[in-house]
């Protein structure tokens, strides 16, 4: 039987459109995946599927299919990251939780390229069951701090006059922040005279600093060694709070002989706190001389330092350093408090235990990397204002009846639906592979023998920048 000509071509707009539809539907799953056209993109893994959540170390797989049972304090998974994802939301359901401590971080890459965890607290039961008879709870909404006073101890209408009281208060406890994050120094004088620093810093490094009523000024001399006729630049990056509020920039640094990168931050912008000074430069930039009028001031993670210069001293507020020789141009003793290491070979890392805070480290011929994160104070009124912070861990407390007041960023969790969450901001995020972010789910108080956790089902949920 013949088809009308009217009816054929009828057939067939009917069929291409469908196929046209089925296309823009397949363009739209691909960019909503990889683009969050929509503005969010979520991801699910419940253990029946696989998707673009992958585990990077396996606990013990349950026999039902359904969940995995934690065998393990360290919990890893990799998972997708959408092109122009600015935040990340992630949720995990975690059955028969009998853990104290739950931290999940996300791994991200700091100005020196070294990569670390940035982390946030997801559960704390002796956090959950401070008696409200004895403890005041207070909530800063839009900084996701959680703070909680003693009844018994003195008490503080805002958190900013508790920060700026430390000094005198015994024992603060902390979790979710960089600990430089609470530095409010209630005694404080800003520098009488400039300080020099001659110390033979090579490439990239960041300061941390602070600054009341006065200005922020840096100047530091250096010199480009490339032979490579490659053209350099050395930047100077000033941050508050995480946002850039200034820069300095020396171009073409294949110029011969000693030059001069400075930045100044005016007095009357200065708001009391810490700031960081983010270096960046070329692994050919060696610097002889920076001068500053900074009273404070630490360098806080990875960097070189070439041969030659006065030699290292510092005081160390980080839990490991190693130390790893560039050349073999001879033998030399690290000191570490009471450890002394000899340095021989080149490209042969030597760790070392600090086994208190605020060990004075003296490294007499530099011509190595430093390795940590933490703290590397640089003079002895910083370390004076550091030592008075008296400021403990939550992980490393044992009992919080001891103590007065705790400081968190915290998310009151749903814990009857064994749901628990944290958001991290993307910026300086480190990516695996060109397109993998790493979670890690890290349970501190593991004891051996501990296996009786279920997970359930992991929820990340990724906001971009969308098109409407």
């Amino acid at each position: 039987m013949e088809i009308s000509a009217k009816k054929y071509y009828f057939i067939r707009g009917i069929i291409w459109f469908l196929v046209i539809v089925a296309i823009v539907l397949v363009l739209a799953y691909f960019f909503q995946k990889n683009y969050g056209i929509l503005g969010q993109v979520t991801y699910q893994k419940n253990f029946t599927s696989f998707g673009n959540i992958s585990e990077v170390s396996t606990p013990l797989y349950s026999a039902d299919r359904n969940y995995r049972r934690i065998s393990t304090p360290d919990v890893y998974f990799d998972a997708v990251l959408p092109r122009g994802a600015s935040q990340v939301n992630f949720e995990v359901n975690l059955e028969n939780l009998d853990q104290d401590l739950v931290y999940l971080t996300l791994e991200k890459n700091n100005s020196s390229n070294n990569i670390y965890n940035q982390s946030q607290l997801i559960h704390s039961a002796k956090l959950d069951n401070l008696s409200t008879d004895e403890w005041n709870q207070q909530v800063v909404a839009e900084d996701g701090v959680v703070w909680w006073q003693n009844k018994s101890a003195k008490q503080y209408e805002q958190l900013a006059d508790l920060l700026a009281d430390l000094a005198n208060i015994q024992k603060v406890v902390y979790s979710g922040f960089e600990e430089s994050d609470l530095y409010l120094f209630k005694d404080y004088q800003p520098a009488l005279e400039e300080t020099i620093l001659k110390y033979p810093f090579r490439g990239g490094l960041q300061f941390l600093t602070y600054a009341s009523e006065e200005e922020i000024y840096f100047d530091l001399t250096f010199e480009d060694k490339n032979t490579n006729g490659a053209v350099h630049s050395v930047k100077l990056i000033l941050l508050k709070d995480g946002e850039e509020i200034s820069r300095a920039v020396a171009d073409n640094t294949q110029q011969a002989g000693s030059q001069h990168v400075s930045i100044r931050y005016p007095q009357d912008k200065i708001i009391t706190g810490t700031y960081y000074l983010k270096v960046e430069a070329a692994d050919n930039i060696f610097f002889s001389e920076i001068k500053t009028q900074q009273h404070v001031l630490a360098l806080t993670s990875r960097f070189k330092l070439a041969e030659g210069g006065e030699p290292l001293v510092g005081y160390l507020s980080t839990d490991e350093l190693v130390l790893t020789p560039i050349h073999a141009t001879g033998e030399q003793t690290i000191s570490l408090d009471s450890q002394k290491k000899v340095l021989a070979a080149a490209d042969k890392s030597y760790d070392f235990e600090v086994e208190k805070k605020f060990a004075k480290l003296i490294i007499p011929k530099n011509d190595v990397v430093l390795d940590f994160i933490g703290l590397l104070i640089l003079n002895e009124y910083s370390q004076a204002l550091f030592a008075d912070k008296n400021l403990i861990q939550l992980k490393d407390v044992a009992d919080l009846d001891e103590f007065n007041y705790i400081i968190t960023k915290y998310n009151l969790q749903d814990t009857q639906a064994n749901l628990y969450q944290a958001i991290f901001d993307l910026e300086n995020v480190f990516v695996r592979n060109g397109r993998f972010v790493r979670f890690h789910l890290y349970f501190p108080g593991w004891q051996i023998g501990d296996w009786g956790i279920n997970l359930r089902n992991i929820k990340i949920t990724y906001d971009t920048q969308g098109i409407f």
